[in-house]
C-alpha cells in the first residue's frame, strides 16, 4: 500500500496534481487617446455577423494592463481576449476614430500584434493614424 501512495505523490509532483499553467499577457497603450478594445469573431459565419463578442478593454492613455490566461493543449487563446476564437477587434480612440483590425487565424504571422501569442503587444500611435474618424 506504501508504494502505491508514493508512486501517487511521485506522480503528482511530475504533474502538478492538477495546477492549470498559466501565462501573463500585457497589453499597452502608447497613444495619448484613451482606447476601447472591442473582440469578436466571424468564424462560421457567413457576412459581417459576428457569433462570439468578448469583454471590452479599456486602456488610458499610455496605460499598460495585464491578463492571466490559462494556456496548455486545452486552451486557444490566441488573443488578448477570455474567448479563444476572437478574429476582429474594433479599436475605438477617445471615441472619435476606429481601427477595425480582422486577422485569419490559421496563419497570424502577419497580423496585428493583438492577435499574435506573444505575451506582449502595442495599441501604436500608427494603430490611431490609420484610423477613421467617427460620424
Amino acid at each position: 500500500m506504501m508504494k502505491y501512495i508514493l508512486y501517487f505523490l511521485a506522480i503528482c509532483g511530475f504533474y502538478s496534481c492538477g495546477d492549470d499553467p498559466t501565462q501573463t499577457y500585457t497589453l499597452t497603450n502608447e497613444t495619448d487617446y484613451s482606447v476601447d478594445i472591442h473582440g469578436f469573431s466571424h468564424r462560421g459565419v457567413e457576412g459581417n455577423e459576428f457569433i462570439v463578442s468578448a469583454e471590452i478593454i479599456k486602456l488610458k492613455s499610455l496605460e499598460s494592463i495585464s491578463f492571466e490566461r490559462n494556456s496548455g493543449e486545452m486552451f486557444d487563446n490566441r488573443t488578448w481576449f477570455s474567448e479563444d476564437a476572437i478574429d476582429s477587434v474594433r479599436i475605438f480612440f477617445n471615441n472619435e476614430k476606429l481601427l477595425v483590425i480582422e486577422c485569419d487565424l490559421g496563419s497570424t504571422n502577419s497580423c496585428h500584434s493583438i492577435f499574435q501569442s506573444k505575451n506582449t503587444a502595442s495599441i501604436t500611435l500608427e494603430d490611431y493614424d490609420r484610423a477613421e474618424l467617427i460620424d
